[in-house]
């Protein structure tokens, strides 16, 4: 898996709005929280891009910008279970395959931290 760098705004003339730089790496996760509907749903999704205190991804299911949302790796190399982190919904866009999300986390902790640090020192992201 080969990250690649980006930052900001990705079209030309529209002013930075992120604070950090994200990688494009694709992490399988598991998303909860409520949907539009008010209930409780779960799903299984990975990122489009991290960085060290947000993310972006896909989701089938509608959540509302400003809600709380639980996010965990999925791994099958340990044998702990992940423990999930609290994301605040920072945008919610309508795709053809569902929903674009974008989320900041409301934890310390990152669910990716290891493996983006893990990372050839090529692919190394620096948050």
């Amino acid at each position: 898996m080969r990250p690649n760098v980006t930052s900001g705004s990705e079209a030309p003339g529209l002013p930075e709005r992120r604070k950090e730089e994200r990688i494009s790496v694709e992490f399988p996760i598991e998303v909860s929280g409520f949907d539009c509907a008010g209930r409780f749903v779960t799903e299984e999704t990975s990122t489009q891009d991290v960085s060290g205190s947000s993310c972006g991804f896909h989701l089938r299911m509608e959540v509302e910008k400003g809600t709380v949302v639980a996010i965990r790796m999925l791994t099958d190399a340990s044998d702990a279970e992940p423990t999930p982190v609290l994301f605040y919904v920072t945008r919610v866009d309508r795709t053809s395959k569902g929903y674009s999300i974008g989320a900041v986390k409301l934890a310390p902790r990152t669910p990716w931290s290891a493996e983006v640090h893990d990372a050839q020192p090529h692919q190394r992201f620096l948050f």
